[in-house]
């Protein structure tokens, strides 16, 4: 009885080692604020604020010390690796947009 339990103590051992070498399923998981290239072409300045957000959404990147930029920023992460990042500043002022400044980087 002995020898049946150490086989089967081993058994299982050599099985969950085993297991690390296969990589479970990892979703695509995208975050932050999704924005496309026709979005930004709509970008005039002189926009107000509000018209911002109605078009881009609230920002989720919030500066505490200059409430007159806005950024947004989007990852796409595919099979646990960043494949797509898009950033895109906005800069106010008087609550009007003065510029506009984008970058993109994919994999």
């Amino acid at each position: 009885m002995r020898k049946i339990f150490q086989l089967l103590l081993i058994i299982t051992v050599s099985s969950l080692a085993g297991c690390s070498k296969f990589h479970s399923y990892q979703p695509d998981v995208q975050q932050g604020n999704f924005f496309n290239q026709d979005q930004i072409s709509q970008l005039k300045l002189g926009m107000s604020k509000g018209e911002v957000k109605y078009l881009l959404g609230t920002s989720l990147l919030q500066n505490s010390f200059d409430q007159n930029r806005w950024d947004y920023v989007y990852t796409l992460n595919k099979a646990g690796q960043i494949v797509e990042t898009k950033r895109l500043s906005l800069h106010f002022k008087n609550d009007k947009l003065i510029n506009v400044e984008q970058g993109n980087q994919n994999s």
